[in-house]
């Protein structure tokens, strides 16, 4: 991590160091933000920040509404800064990894036509830490759990953004990234008809589930 990511994670690990009443002076960097659980309740996590912003860029956006845009463009762009599913790194997190098994966010070619990449992601790293999710404020009710600890967003049956991918399947992902993250505040899909179906098939009340937050 470096650059923007890493200036980020300092900047948070600063801040949160001077709001918590917990002496980590001794501790880990990783120890530390493994301590500060309650940093959660302040701050989102840096893997929040990207997915949120990715969720606004115009190109994802119109395609998860719809609407015309460049799908292999698209498949490029989620394939890297959308999850694909999250992993329990350590008992009580989850880092969130992307579709080719990387921290959202990562690739090494460019334009991600090789999979997995040149080389695996070390999820122990202790540079991804300021991705890390605390698990309890994480829905993961709508996600399939097919091994222990990690838990997919869809499948290759239901992706979002492939060539094959179909309008319900893309706001199927919509509605699973705002349910599993709305904790933090990520942007409520637009409410469409076809939007209350795809929820129902899922088996949620939209409506119901914005009110109880």
């Amino acid at each position: 991590m470096s650059g923007p990511t890493k200036d980020n994670a300092l900047r948070k690990q600063g801040e949160v160091g001077k709001a918590g009443s917990t002496d980590r002076s001794n501790a880990t960097p990783l120890a530390a933000e493994l301590q500060s659980a309650s940093m959660e309740d302040t701050y989102a996590p840096y893997s929040i920040e990207l997915i949120n912003t990715a969720l606004c860029g115009a190109t994802i956006r119109k395609t998860l509404r719809n609407q015309s845009a460049a799908v292999v463009k698209t498949n490029e762009l989620s394939r890297v800064l959308l999850p694909y599913s999250l992993v329990e790194r350590k008992p009580g997190w989850l880092l969130p990894v992307n579709r080719i098994y990387k921290p959202v966010g990562l690739c090494d070619d460019g334009l991600c036509n090789t999979w997995p990449g040149p080389a695996w992601a070390d999820y122990e790293d202790a540079k991804y830490q300021s991705l890390l999710l605390l698990k309890k404020n994480v829905d993961l009710s709508l996600l399939k759990q097919i091994h222990r600890g990690q838990w997919w967003f869809y499948t290759d049956d239901d992706s979002p953004f492939s060539r094959c991918s179909t309008p319900a399947n893309r706001r199927k992902y919509h509605i699973k990234l705002w349910h599993a993250f709305r904790h933090w505040g990520i942007p409520l899909p637009n409410i469409t008809p076809a939007l209350l179906k795809s929820a129902e098939a899922l088996g949620i009340d939209i409506l119901a589930a914005e009110v109880g937050l």
